[in-house]
């Protein structure tokens, strides 16, 4: 069946370039545009005491563009700041609607050391988590710094951010915006790191408006895997699908819901699919 596999990936539309999105903000941070018309997502630690207004630069662009943009929300629960530049034409990425999974490969980008790098990761765990007191620059990290126990609802991931990465985007593998960078930590020696969750981020984009600052995606397509008891050929596909580590991996699950299907619990399914063998594979376009 791989050569079905392969043609399926191939009409797969192609990853987006998020890129050109990025931004710097200020001297040393970063940020992400999320609409056409400039609503940049930074951390909030990155923004100067008191400022109103803030530079950014556009720079993955084939024109450097720096120009400056009011202050407009900064949250009270969480490590997040927008800003908004009432342009036009802005390169931008679409943001997620719902929070990732335990398990789900995610990548940062970012301005460490003032350079640009994109690193790789996993989620490690999703939720409510206690910080106490951290300042950055002497800016607190978390909302309250007087109540040491105080807890941000966060995305942590098994890849550790540096200086710089701050204010920077988490993308999952649909190249859609889940999280803000927002600090890292060697907990007990591993590298790991923290970032305002999805959720976060559309309650801020709710509170900002404005023009499109955030994009309803297209679900992806499904793809139905018709398996019976104990198929080694079922499993191994599984097995590839789940892990992410291959590019074959990596690539079905950025652009298509898997589904298995016990043909034993689902007869009607698969009479509709017309399922004569096992493994059987089946788009819903089918």
């Amino acid at each position: 069946m791989k050569p079905l596999l392969t043609l399926l990936l191939l009409c797969s539309p192609a990853f987006a370039d998020t890129r050109p999105a990025l931004v710097r903000v200020g001297t040393g941070c970063t940020g992400i545009n999320v609409s056409p018309t400039g609503v940049i997502l930074t951390a909030r630690h990155c923004l100067t005491t008191g400022a109103k207004t803030m530079d950014v630069t556009f720079d993955g662009t084939s024109v450097k563009m720096t120009m400056t943009g009011a202050v407009a929300y900064i949250a009270k629960d969480a490590d997040l700041a927008a800003i908004k530049l009432n342009k036009s034409e802005l390169p931008f990425v679409a943001v997620a609607r719902s929070s990732p999974r335990v398990g789900d490969k995610v990548y940062s980008l970012g301005y460490p050391g003032g350079n640009f790098t994109r690193s790789e990761g996993t989620v490690t765990g999703v939720g409510p988590r206690m910080f106490g007191n951290r300042l950055f620059n002497g800016v607190p990290i978390i909302p309250n710094p007087l109540d040491p126990t105080d807890t941000m609802v966060v995305i942590s991931t098994d890849h550790r951010i540096l200086g710089g990465n701050s204010g920077g985007p988490l993308f999952n593998e649909r190249d859609e915006l889940i999280g803000i960078a927002s600090m890292s930590s060697l907990d007990g020696g591993k590298p790991g790191s923290f970032f305002a969750d999805t959720g976060t981020l559309n309650a801020a984009l709710t509170r900002v408006g404005g023009p499109l600052v955030s994009v309803e995606t297209t679900p992806r397509p499904i793809l139905y895997v018709f398996t019976q008891g104990n198929c080694p050929p079922c499993v191994a596909f599984k097995g590839d699908y789940q892990n992410g580590k291959s590019d074959f991996g990596r690539k079905l699950l950025a652009e298509w819901d898997v589904q298995f299907i016990e043909v034993d619990t689902n007869q009607a399914l698969a009479k509709r699919f017309n399922v004569t063998q096992i493994p059987t594979f089946a788009t819903s376009n089918s």
